[in-house]
């Protein structure tokens, strides 16, 4: 996601979405002729122009899909008619599926853990439990041979 508020007044945020990305730009100086255009273009120089459509007053927003792994510059213009009042540049890097990214795996083992209906152990926790009253005898043919004489003479 990349927010920029190097803009002023205005906000622009773009996020990731599946296999594509969401574009956010808000502005306080709008009116009924306030038009927002994205153009974005691919590594390889092919352009499309995408319009933000206005969710809430000074809020729009739009959808760009971006099939093709790469980076792709994201051209923003605010216009009122045909004058345009801002222009903003900004990059979009389209990654792997989220298997093959880059991410942060810090939590990732956790994330497993919890799934598969499992904990993390730490060294603060108390994984062993000792039984205390339970003491463990070594067994030698000394301490069985009385026994064993005593079976043999009897028969």
């Amino acid at each position: 996601m990349i927010t920029d508020t190097r803009l002023g007044e205005d906000s622009l945020e773009v996020a990731g979405n599946g296999n594509g990305a969401e574009i956010s730009y808000e502005t306080k100086e709008y009116d009924a002729d306030t038009k927002v255009m994205a153009v974005i273009t691919d590594d390889e120089g092919n352009s499309t122009e995408v319009e933000l459509k206005p969710v809430k007053p000074g809020t729009f927003r739009a959808d760009a899909n971006l099939d093709e792994v790469g980076i792709y510059s994201i051209n923003i213009r605010r216009q009122n008619g045909d004058t345009v009042e801002t222009s903003y540049n900004t990059a979009y890097a389209s990654q792997y599926s989220k298997e093959y990214q880059f991410t942060n795996l810090e939590n990732s083992l956790e994330a497993f853990c919890r799934q598969a209906g499992g904990s993390l152990i730490s060294m603060e926790d108390d994984i062993w439990t000792f039984e205390q009253n339970k003491t463990k005898v070594k067994k030698t043919a000394y301490n069985d041979f009385p026994g064993a004489c005593i079976s043999a003479s009897d028969i």
